[in-house]
Protein backbone atom coordinates (compact mmCIF):
# COMPACT_ATOMS: atom_id res chain seq x y z
CA UNK A 1 0.00 0.00 0.00
CA UNK A 2 1.70 3.48 -0.90
CA UNK A 3 0.50 6.80 -1.38
CA UNK A 4 1.14 9.91 0.97
CA UNK A 5 1.53 9.11 4.64
CA UNK A 6 -1.41 10.05 6.76
CA UNK A 7 -0.64 12.27 9.74
CA UNK A 8 -1.99 11.56 13.10
CA UNK A 9 -4.39 14.97 14.50
CA UNK A 10 -2.04 14.80 17.79
CA UNK A 11 0.99 15.62 15.66
CA UNK A 12 -1.03 19.04 15.18
CA UNK A 13 -0.16 21.67 17.18
CA UNK A 14 -3.51 23.61 18.93
CA UNK A 15 -3.78 27.17 19.74
CA UNK A 16 -2.72 27.87 23.30
CA UNK A 17 -0.85 24.31 23.62
CA UNK A 18 2.37 25.42 23.06
CA UNK A 19 3.70 25.54 26.79
CA UNK A 20 8.03 25.50 28.14
CA UNK A 21 8.63 22.53 29.90
CA UNK A 22 11.53 21.00 31.12
CA UNK A 23 12.41 17.38 31.70
CA UNK A 24 14.47 14.77 33.56
CA UNK A 25 14.60 11.18 32.59
CA UNK A 26 15.06 8.74 35.27
CA UNK A 27 17.28 5.64 34.51
CA UNK A 28 18.42 2.95 36.91
CA UNK A 29 17.07 5.47 39.90
CA UNK A 30 18.99 8.40 38.73
CA UNK A 31 17.72 11.33 37.08
CA UNK A 32 19.37 12.77 34.34
CA UNK A 33 19.71 16.31 33.20
CA UNK A 34 17.50 19.21 32.93
CA UNK A 35 16.44 19.15 28.92
CA UNK A 36 14.11 22.24 28.20
CA UNK A 37 11.62 21.50 24.94
CA UNK A 38 8.32 22.63 24.14
CA UNK A 39 4.84 20.99 24.09
CA UNK A 40 2.82 20.87 20.72
CA UNK A 41 -0.28 19.60 22.24
CA UNK A 42 -1.38 19.08 25.75
CA UNK A 43 -4.14 18.18 27.96
CA UNK A 44 -4.95 17.46 31.69
CA UNK A 45 -4.00 13.46 30.72
CA UNK A 46 -0.01 14.28 29.44
CA UNK A 47 1.14 16.07 26.63
CA UNK A 48 3.36 15.90 22.86
CA UNK A 49 6.67 17.18 23.89
CA UNK A 50 8.43 18.20 20.90
CA UNK A 51 12.39 16.83 21.04
CA UNK A 52 14.52 16.41 19.00
CA UNK A 53 16.18 12.73 21.06
CA UNK A 54 12.63 11.39 22.59
CA UNK A 55 12.95 8.79 25.26
CA UNK A 56 11.62 5.21 24.55
CA UNK A 57 8.19 3.98 25.73
CA UNK A 58 8.29 3.22 29.20
CA UNK A 59 10.75 5.64 30.45
CA UNK A 60 10.02 7.66 33.63
CA UNK A 61 10.30 11.51 33.77
CA UNK A 62 9.69 14.20 35.76
CA UNK A 63 8.05 17.34 33.95
CA UNK A 64 7.91 20.93 34.72
CA UNK A 65 5.18 22.81 32.93
CA UNK A 66 5.64 26.63 32.58
CA UNK A 67 2.17 28.29 32.05
CA UNK A 68 1.42 32.10 31.08
CA UNK A 69 1.89 33.94 33.96
CA UNK A 70 5.11 32.24 35.36
CA UNK A 71 2.94 29.50 37.23
CA UNK A 72 4.95 26.25 37.47
CA UNK A 73 3.57 22.70 37.68
CA UNK A 74 5.88 19.31 38.60
CA UNK A 75 4.75 16.38 37.64
CA UNK A 76 5.52 12.29 36.87
CA UNK A 77 5.22 10.78 34.01
CA UNK A 78 5.68 8.44 31.51
CA UNK A 79 6.61 8.32 27.52
CA UNK A 80 3.80 6.01 25.97
CA UNK A 81 4.46 6.72 22.51
CA UNK A 82 7.59 8.60 19.94
CA UNK A 83 8.03 9.84 16.88
CA UNK A 84 11.21 10.13 15.31
CA UNK A 85 11.12 8.30 11.57
CA UNK A 86 12.84 9.51 9.10
CA UNK A 87 9.65 11.03 7.38
CA UNK A 88 8.50 12.57 10.25
CA UNK A 89 8.29 16.20 10.38
CA UNK A 90 8.27 16.60 13.89
CA UNK A 91 10.09 14.54 16.48
CA UNK A 92 8.82 13.54 20.25
CA UNK A 93 7.19 11.94 22.78
CA UNK A 94 3.80 11.53 23.82
CA UNK A 95 3.79 11.31 27.54
CA UNK A 96 0.86 10.47 30.12
CA UNK A 97 0.95 12.30 33.39
CA UNK A 98 0.79 10.30 36.76
CA UNK A 99 -0.74 11.47 40.11
CA UNK A 100 -1.52 14.84 39.13
CA UNK A 101 -3.23 16.55 42.22
CA UNK A 102 -6.24 18.79 43.03
CA UNK A 103 -4.34 22.10 42.90
CA UNK A 104 -2.39 21.03 39.77
CA UNK A 105 -5.44 19.91 38.11
CA UNK A 106 -6.88 22.68 39.15
CA UNK A 107 -5.00 24.89 37.65
CA UNK A 108 -4.35 23.38 34.32
CA UNK A 109 -8.13 23.41 34.10
CA UNK A 110 -7.89 27.34 34.15
CA UNK A 111 -5.28 27.71 32.00
CA UNK A 112 -7.14 25.72 29.22
CA UNK A 113 -10.35 27.75 29.96
CA UNK A 114 -8.84 30.92 29.70
CA UNK A 115 -7.85 29.39 25.89
CA UNK A 116 -9.40 30.61 22.98
CA UNK A 117 -12.09 28.42 21.71
CA UNK A 118 -12.69 27.92 17.82
CA UNK A 119 -15.39 30.31 17.67
CA UNK A 120 -13.16 32.49 19.05
CA UNK A 121 -10.48 32.25 16.63
CA UNK A 122 -12.69 32.43 13.67
CA UNK A 123 -12.77 36.15 15.01
CA UNK A 124 -9.75 36.54 15.89
CA UNK A 125 -8.95 35.56 12.21
CA UNK A 126 -11.93 36.94 10.31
Amino acid sequence: MSGPRKTHFRGKARQGRRVPVTYRIFSHGEAGPDLEATTRNIGVGGAFIETPDPAPPGTSLVVVLTLEGGQRIEVSAEVRWIVDGDLDQVHGMGVKFLGLGPDELRTLNDYFASLPQAADLDELIG
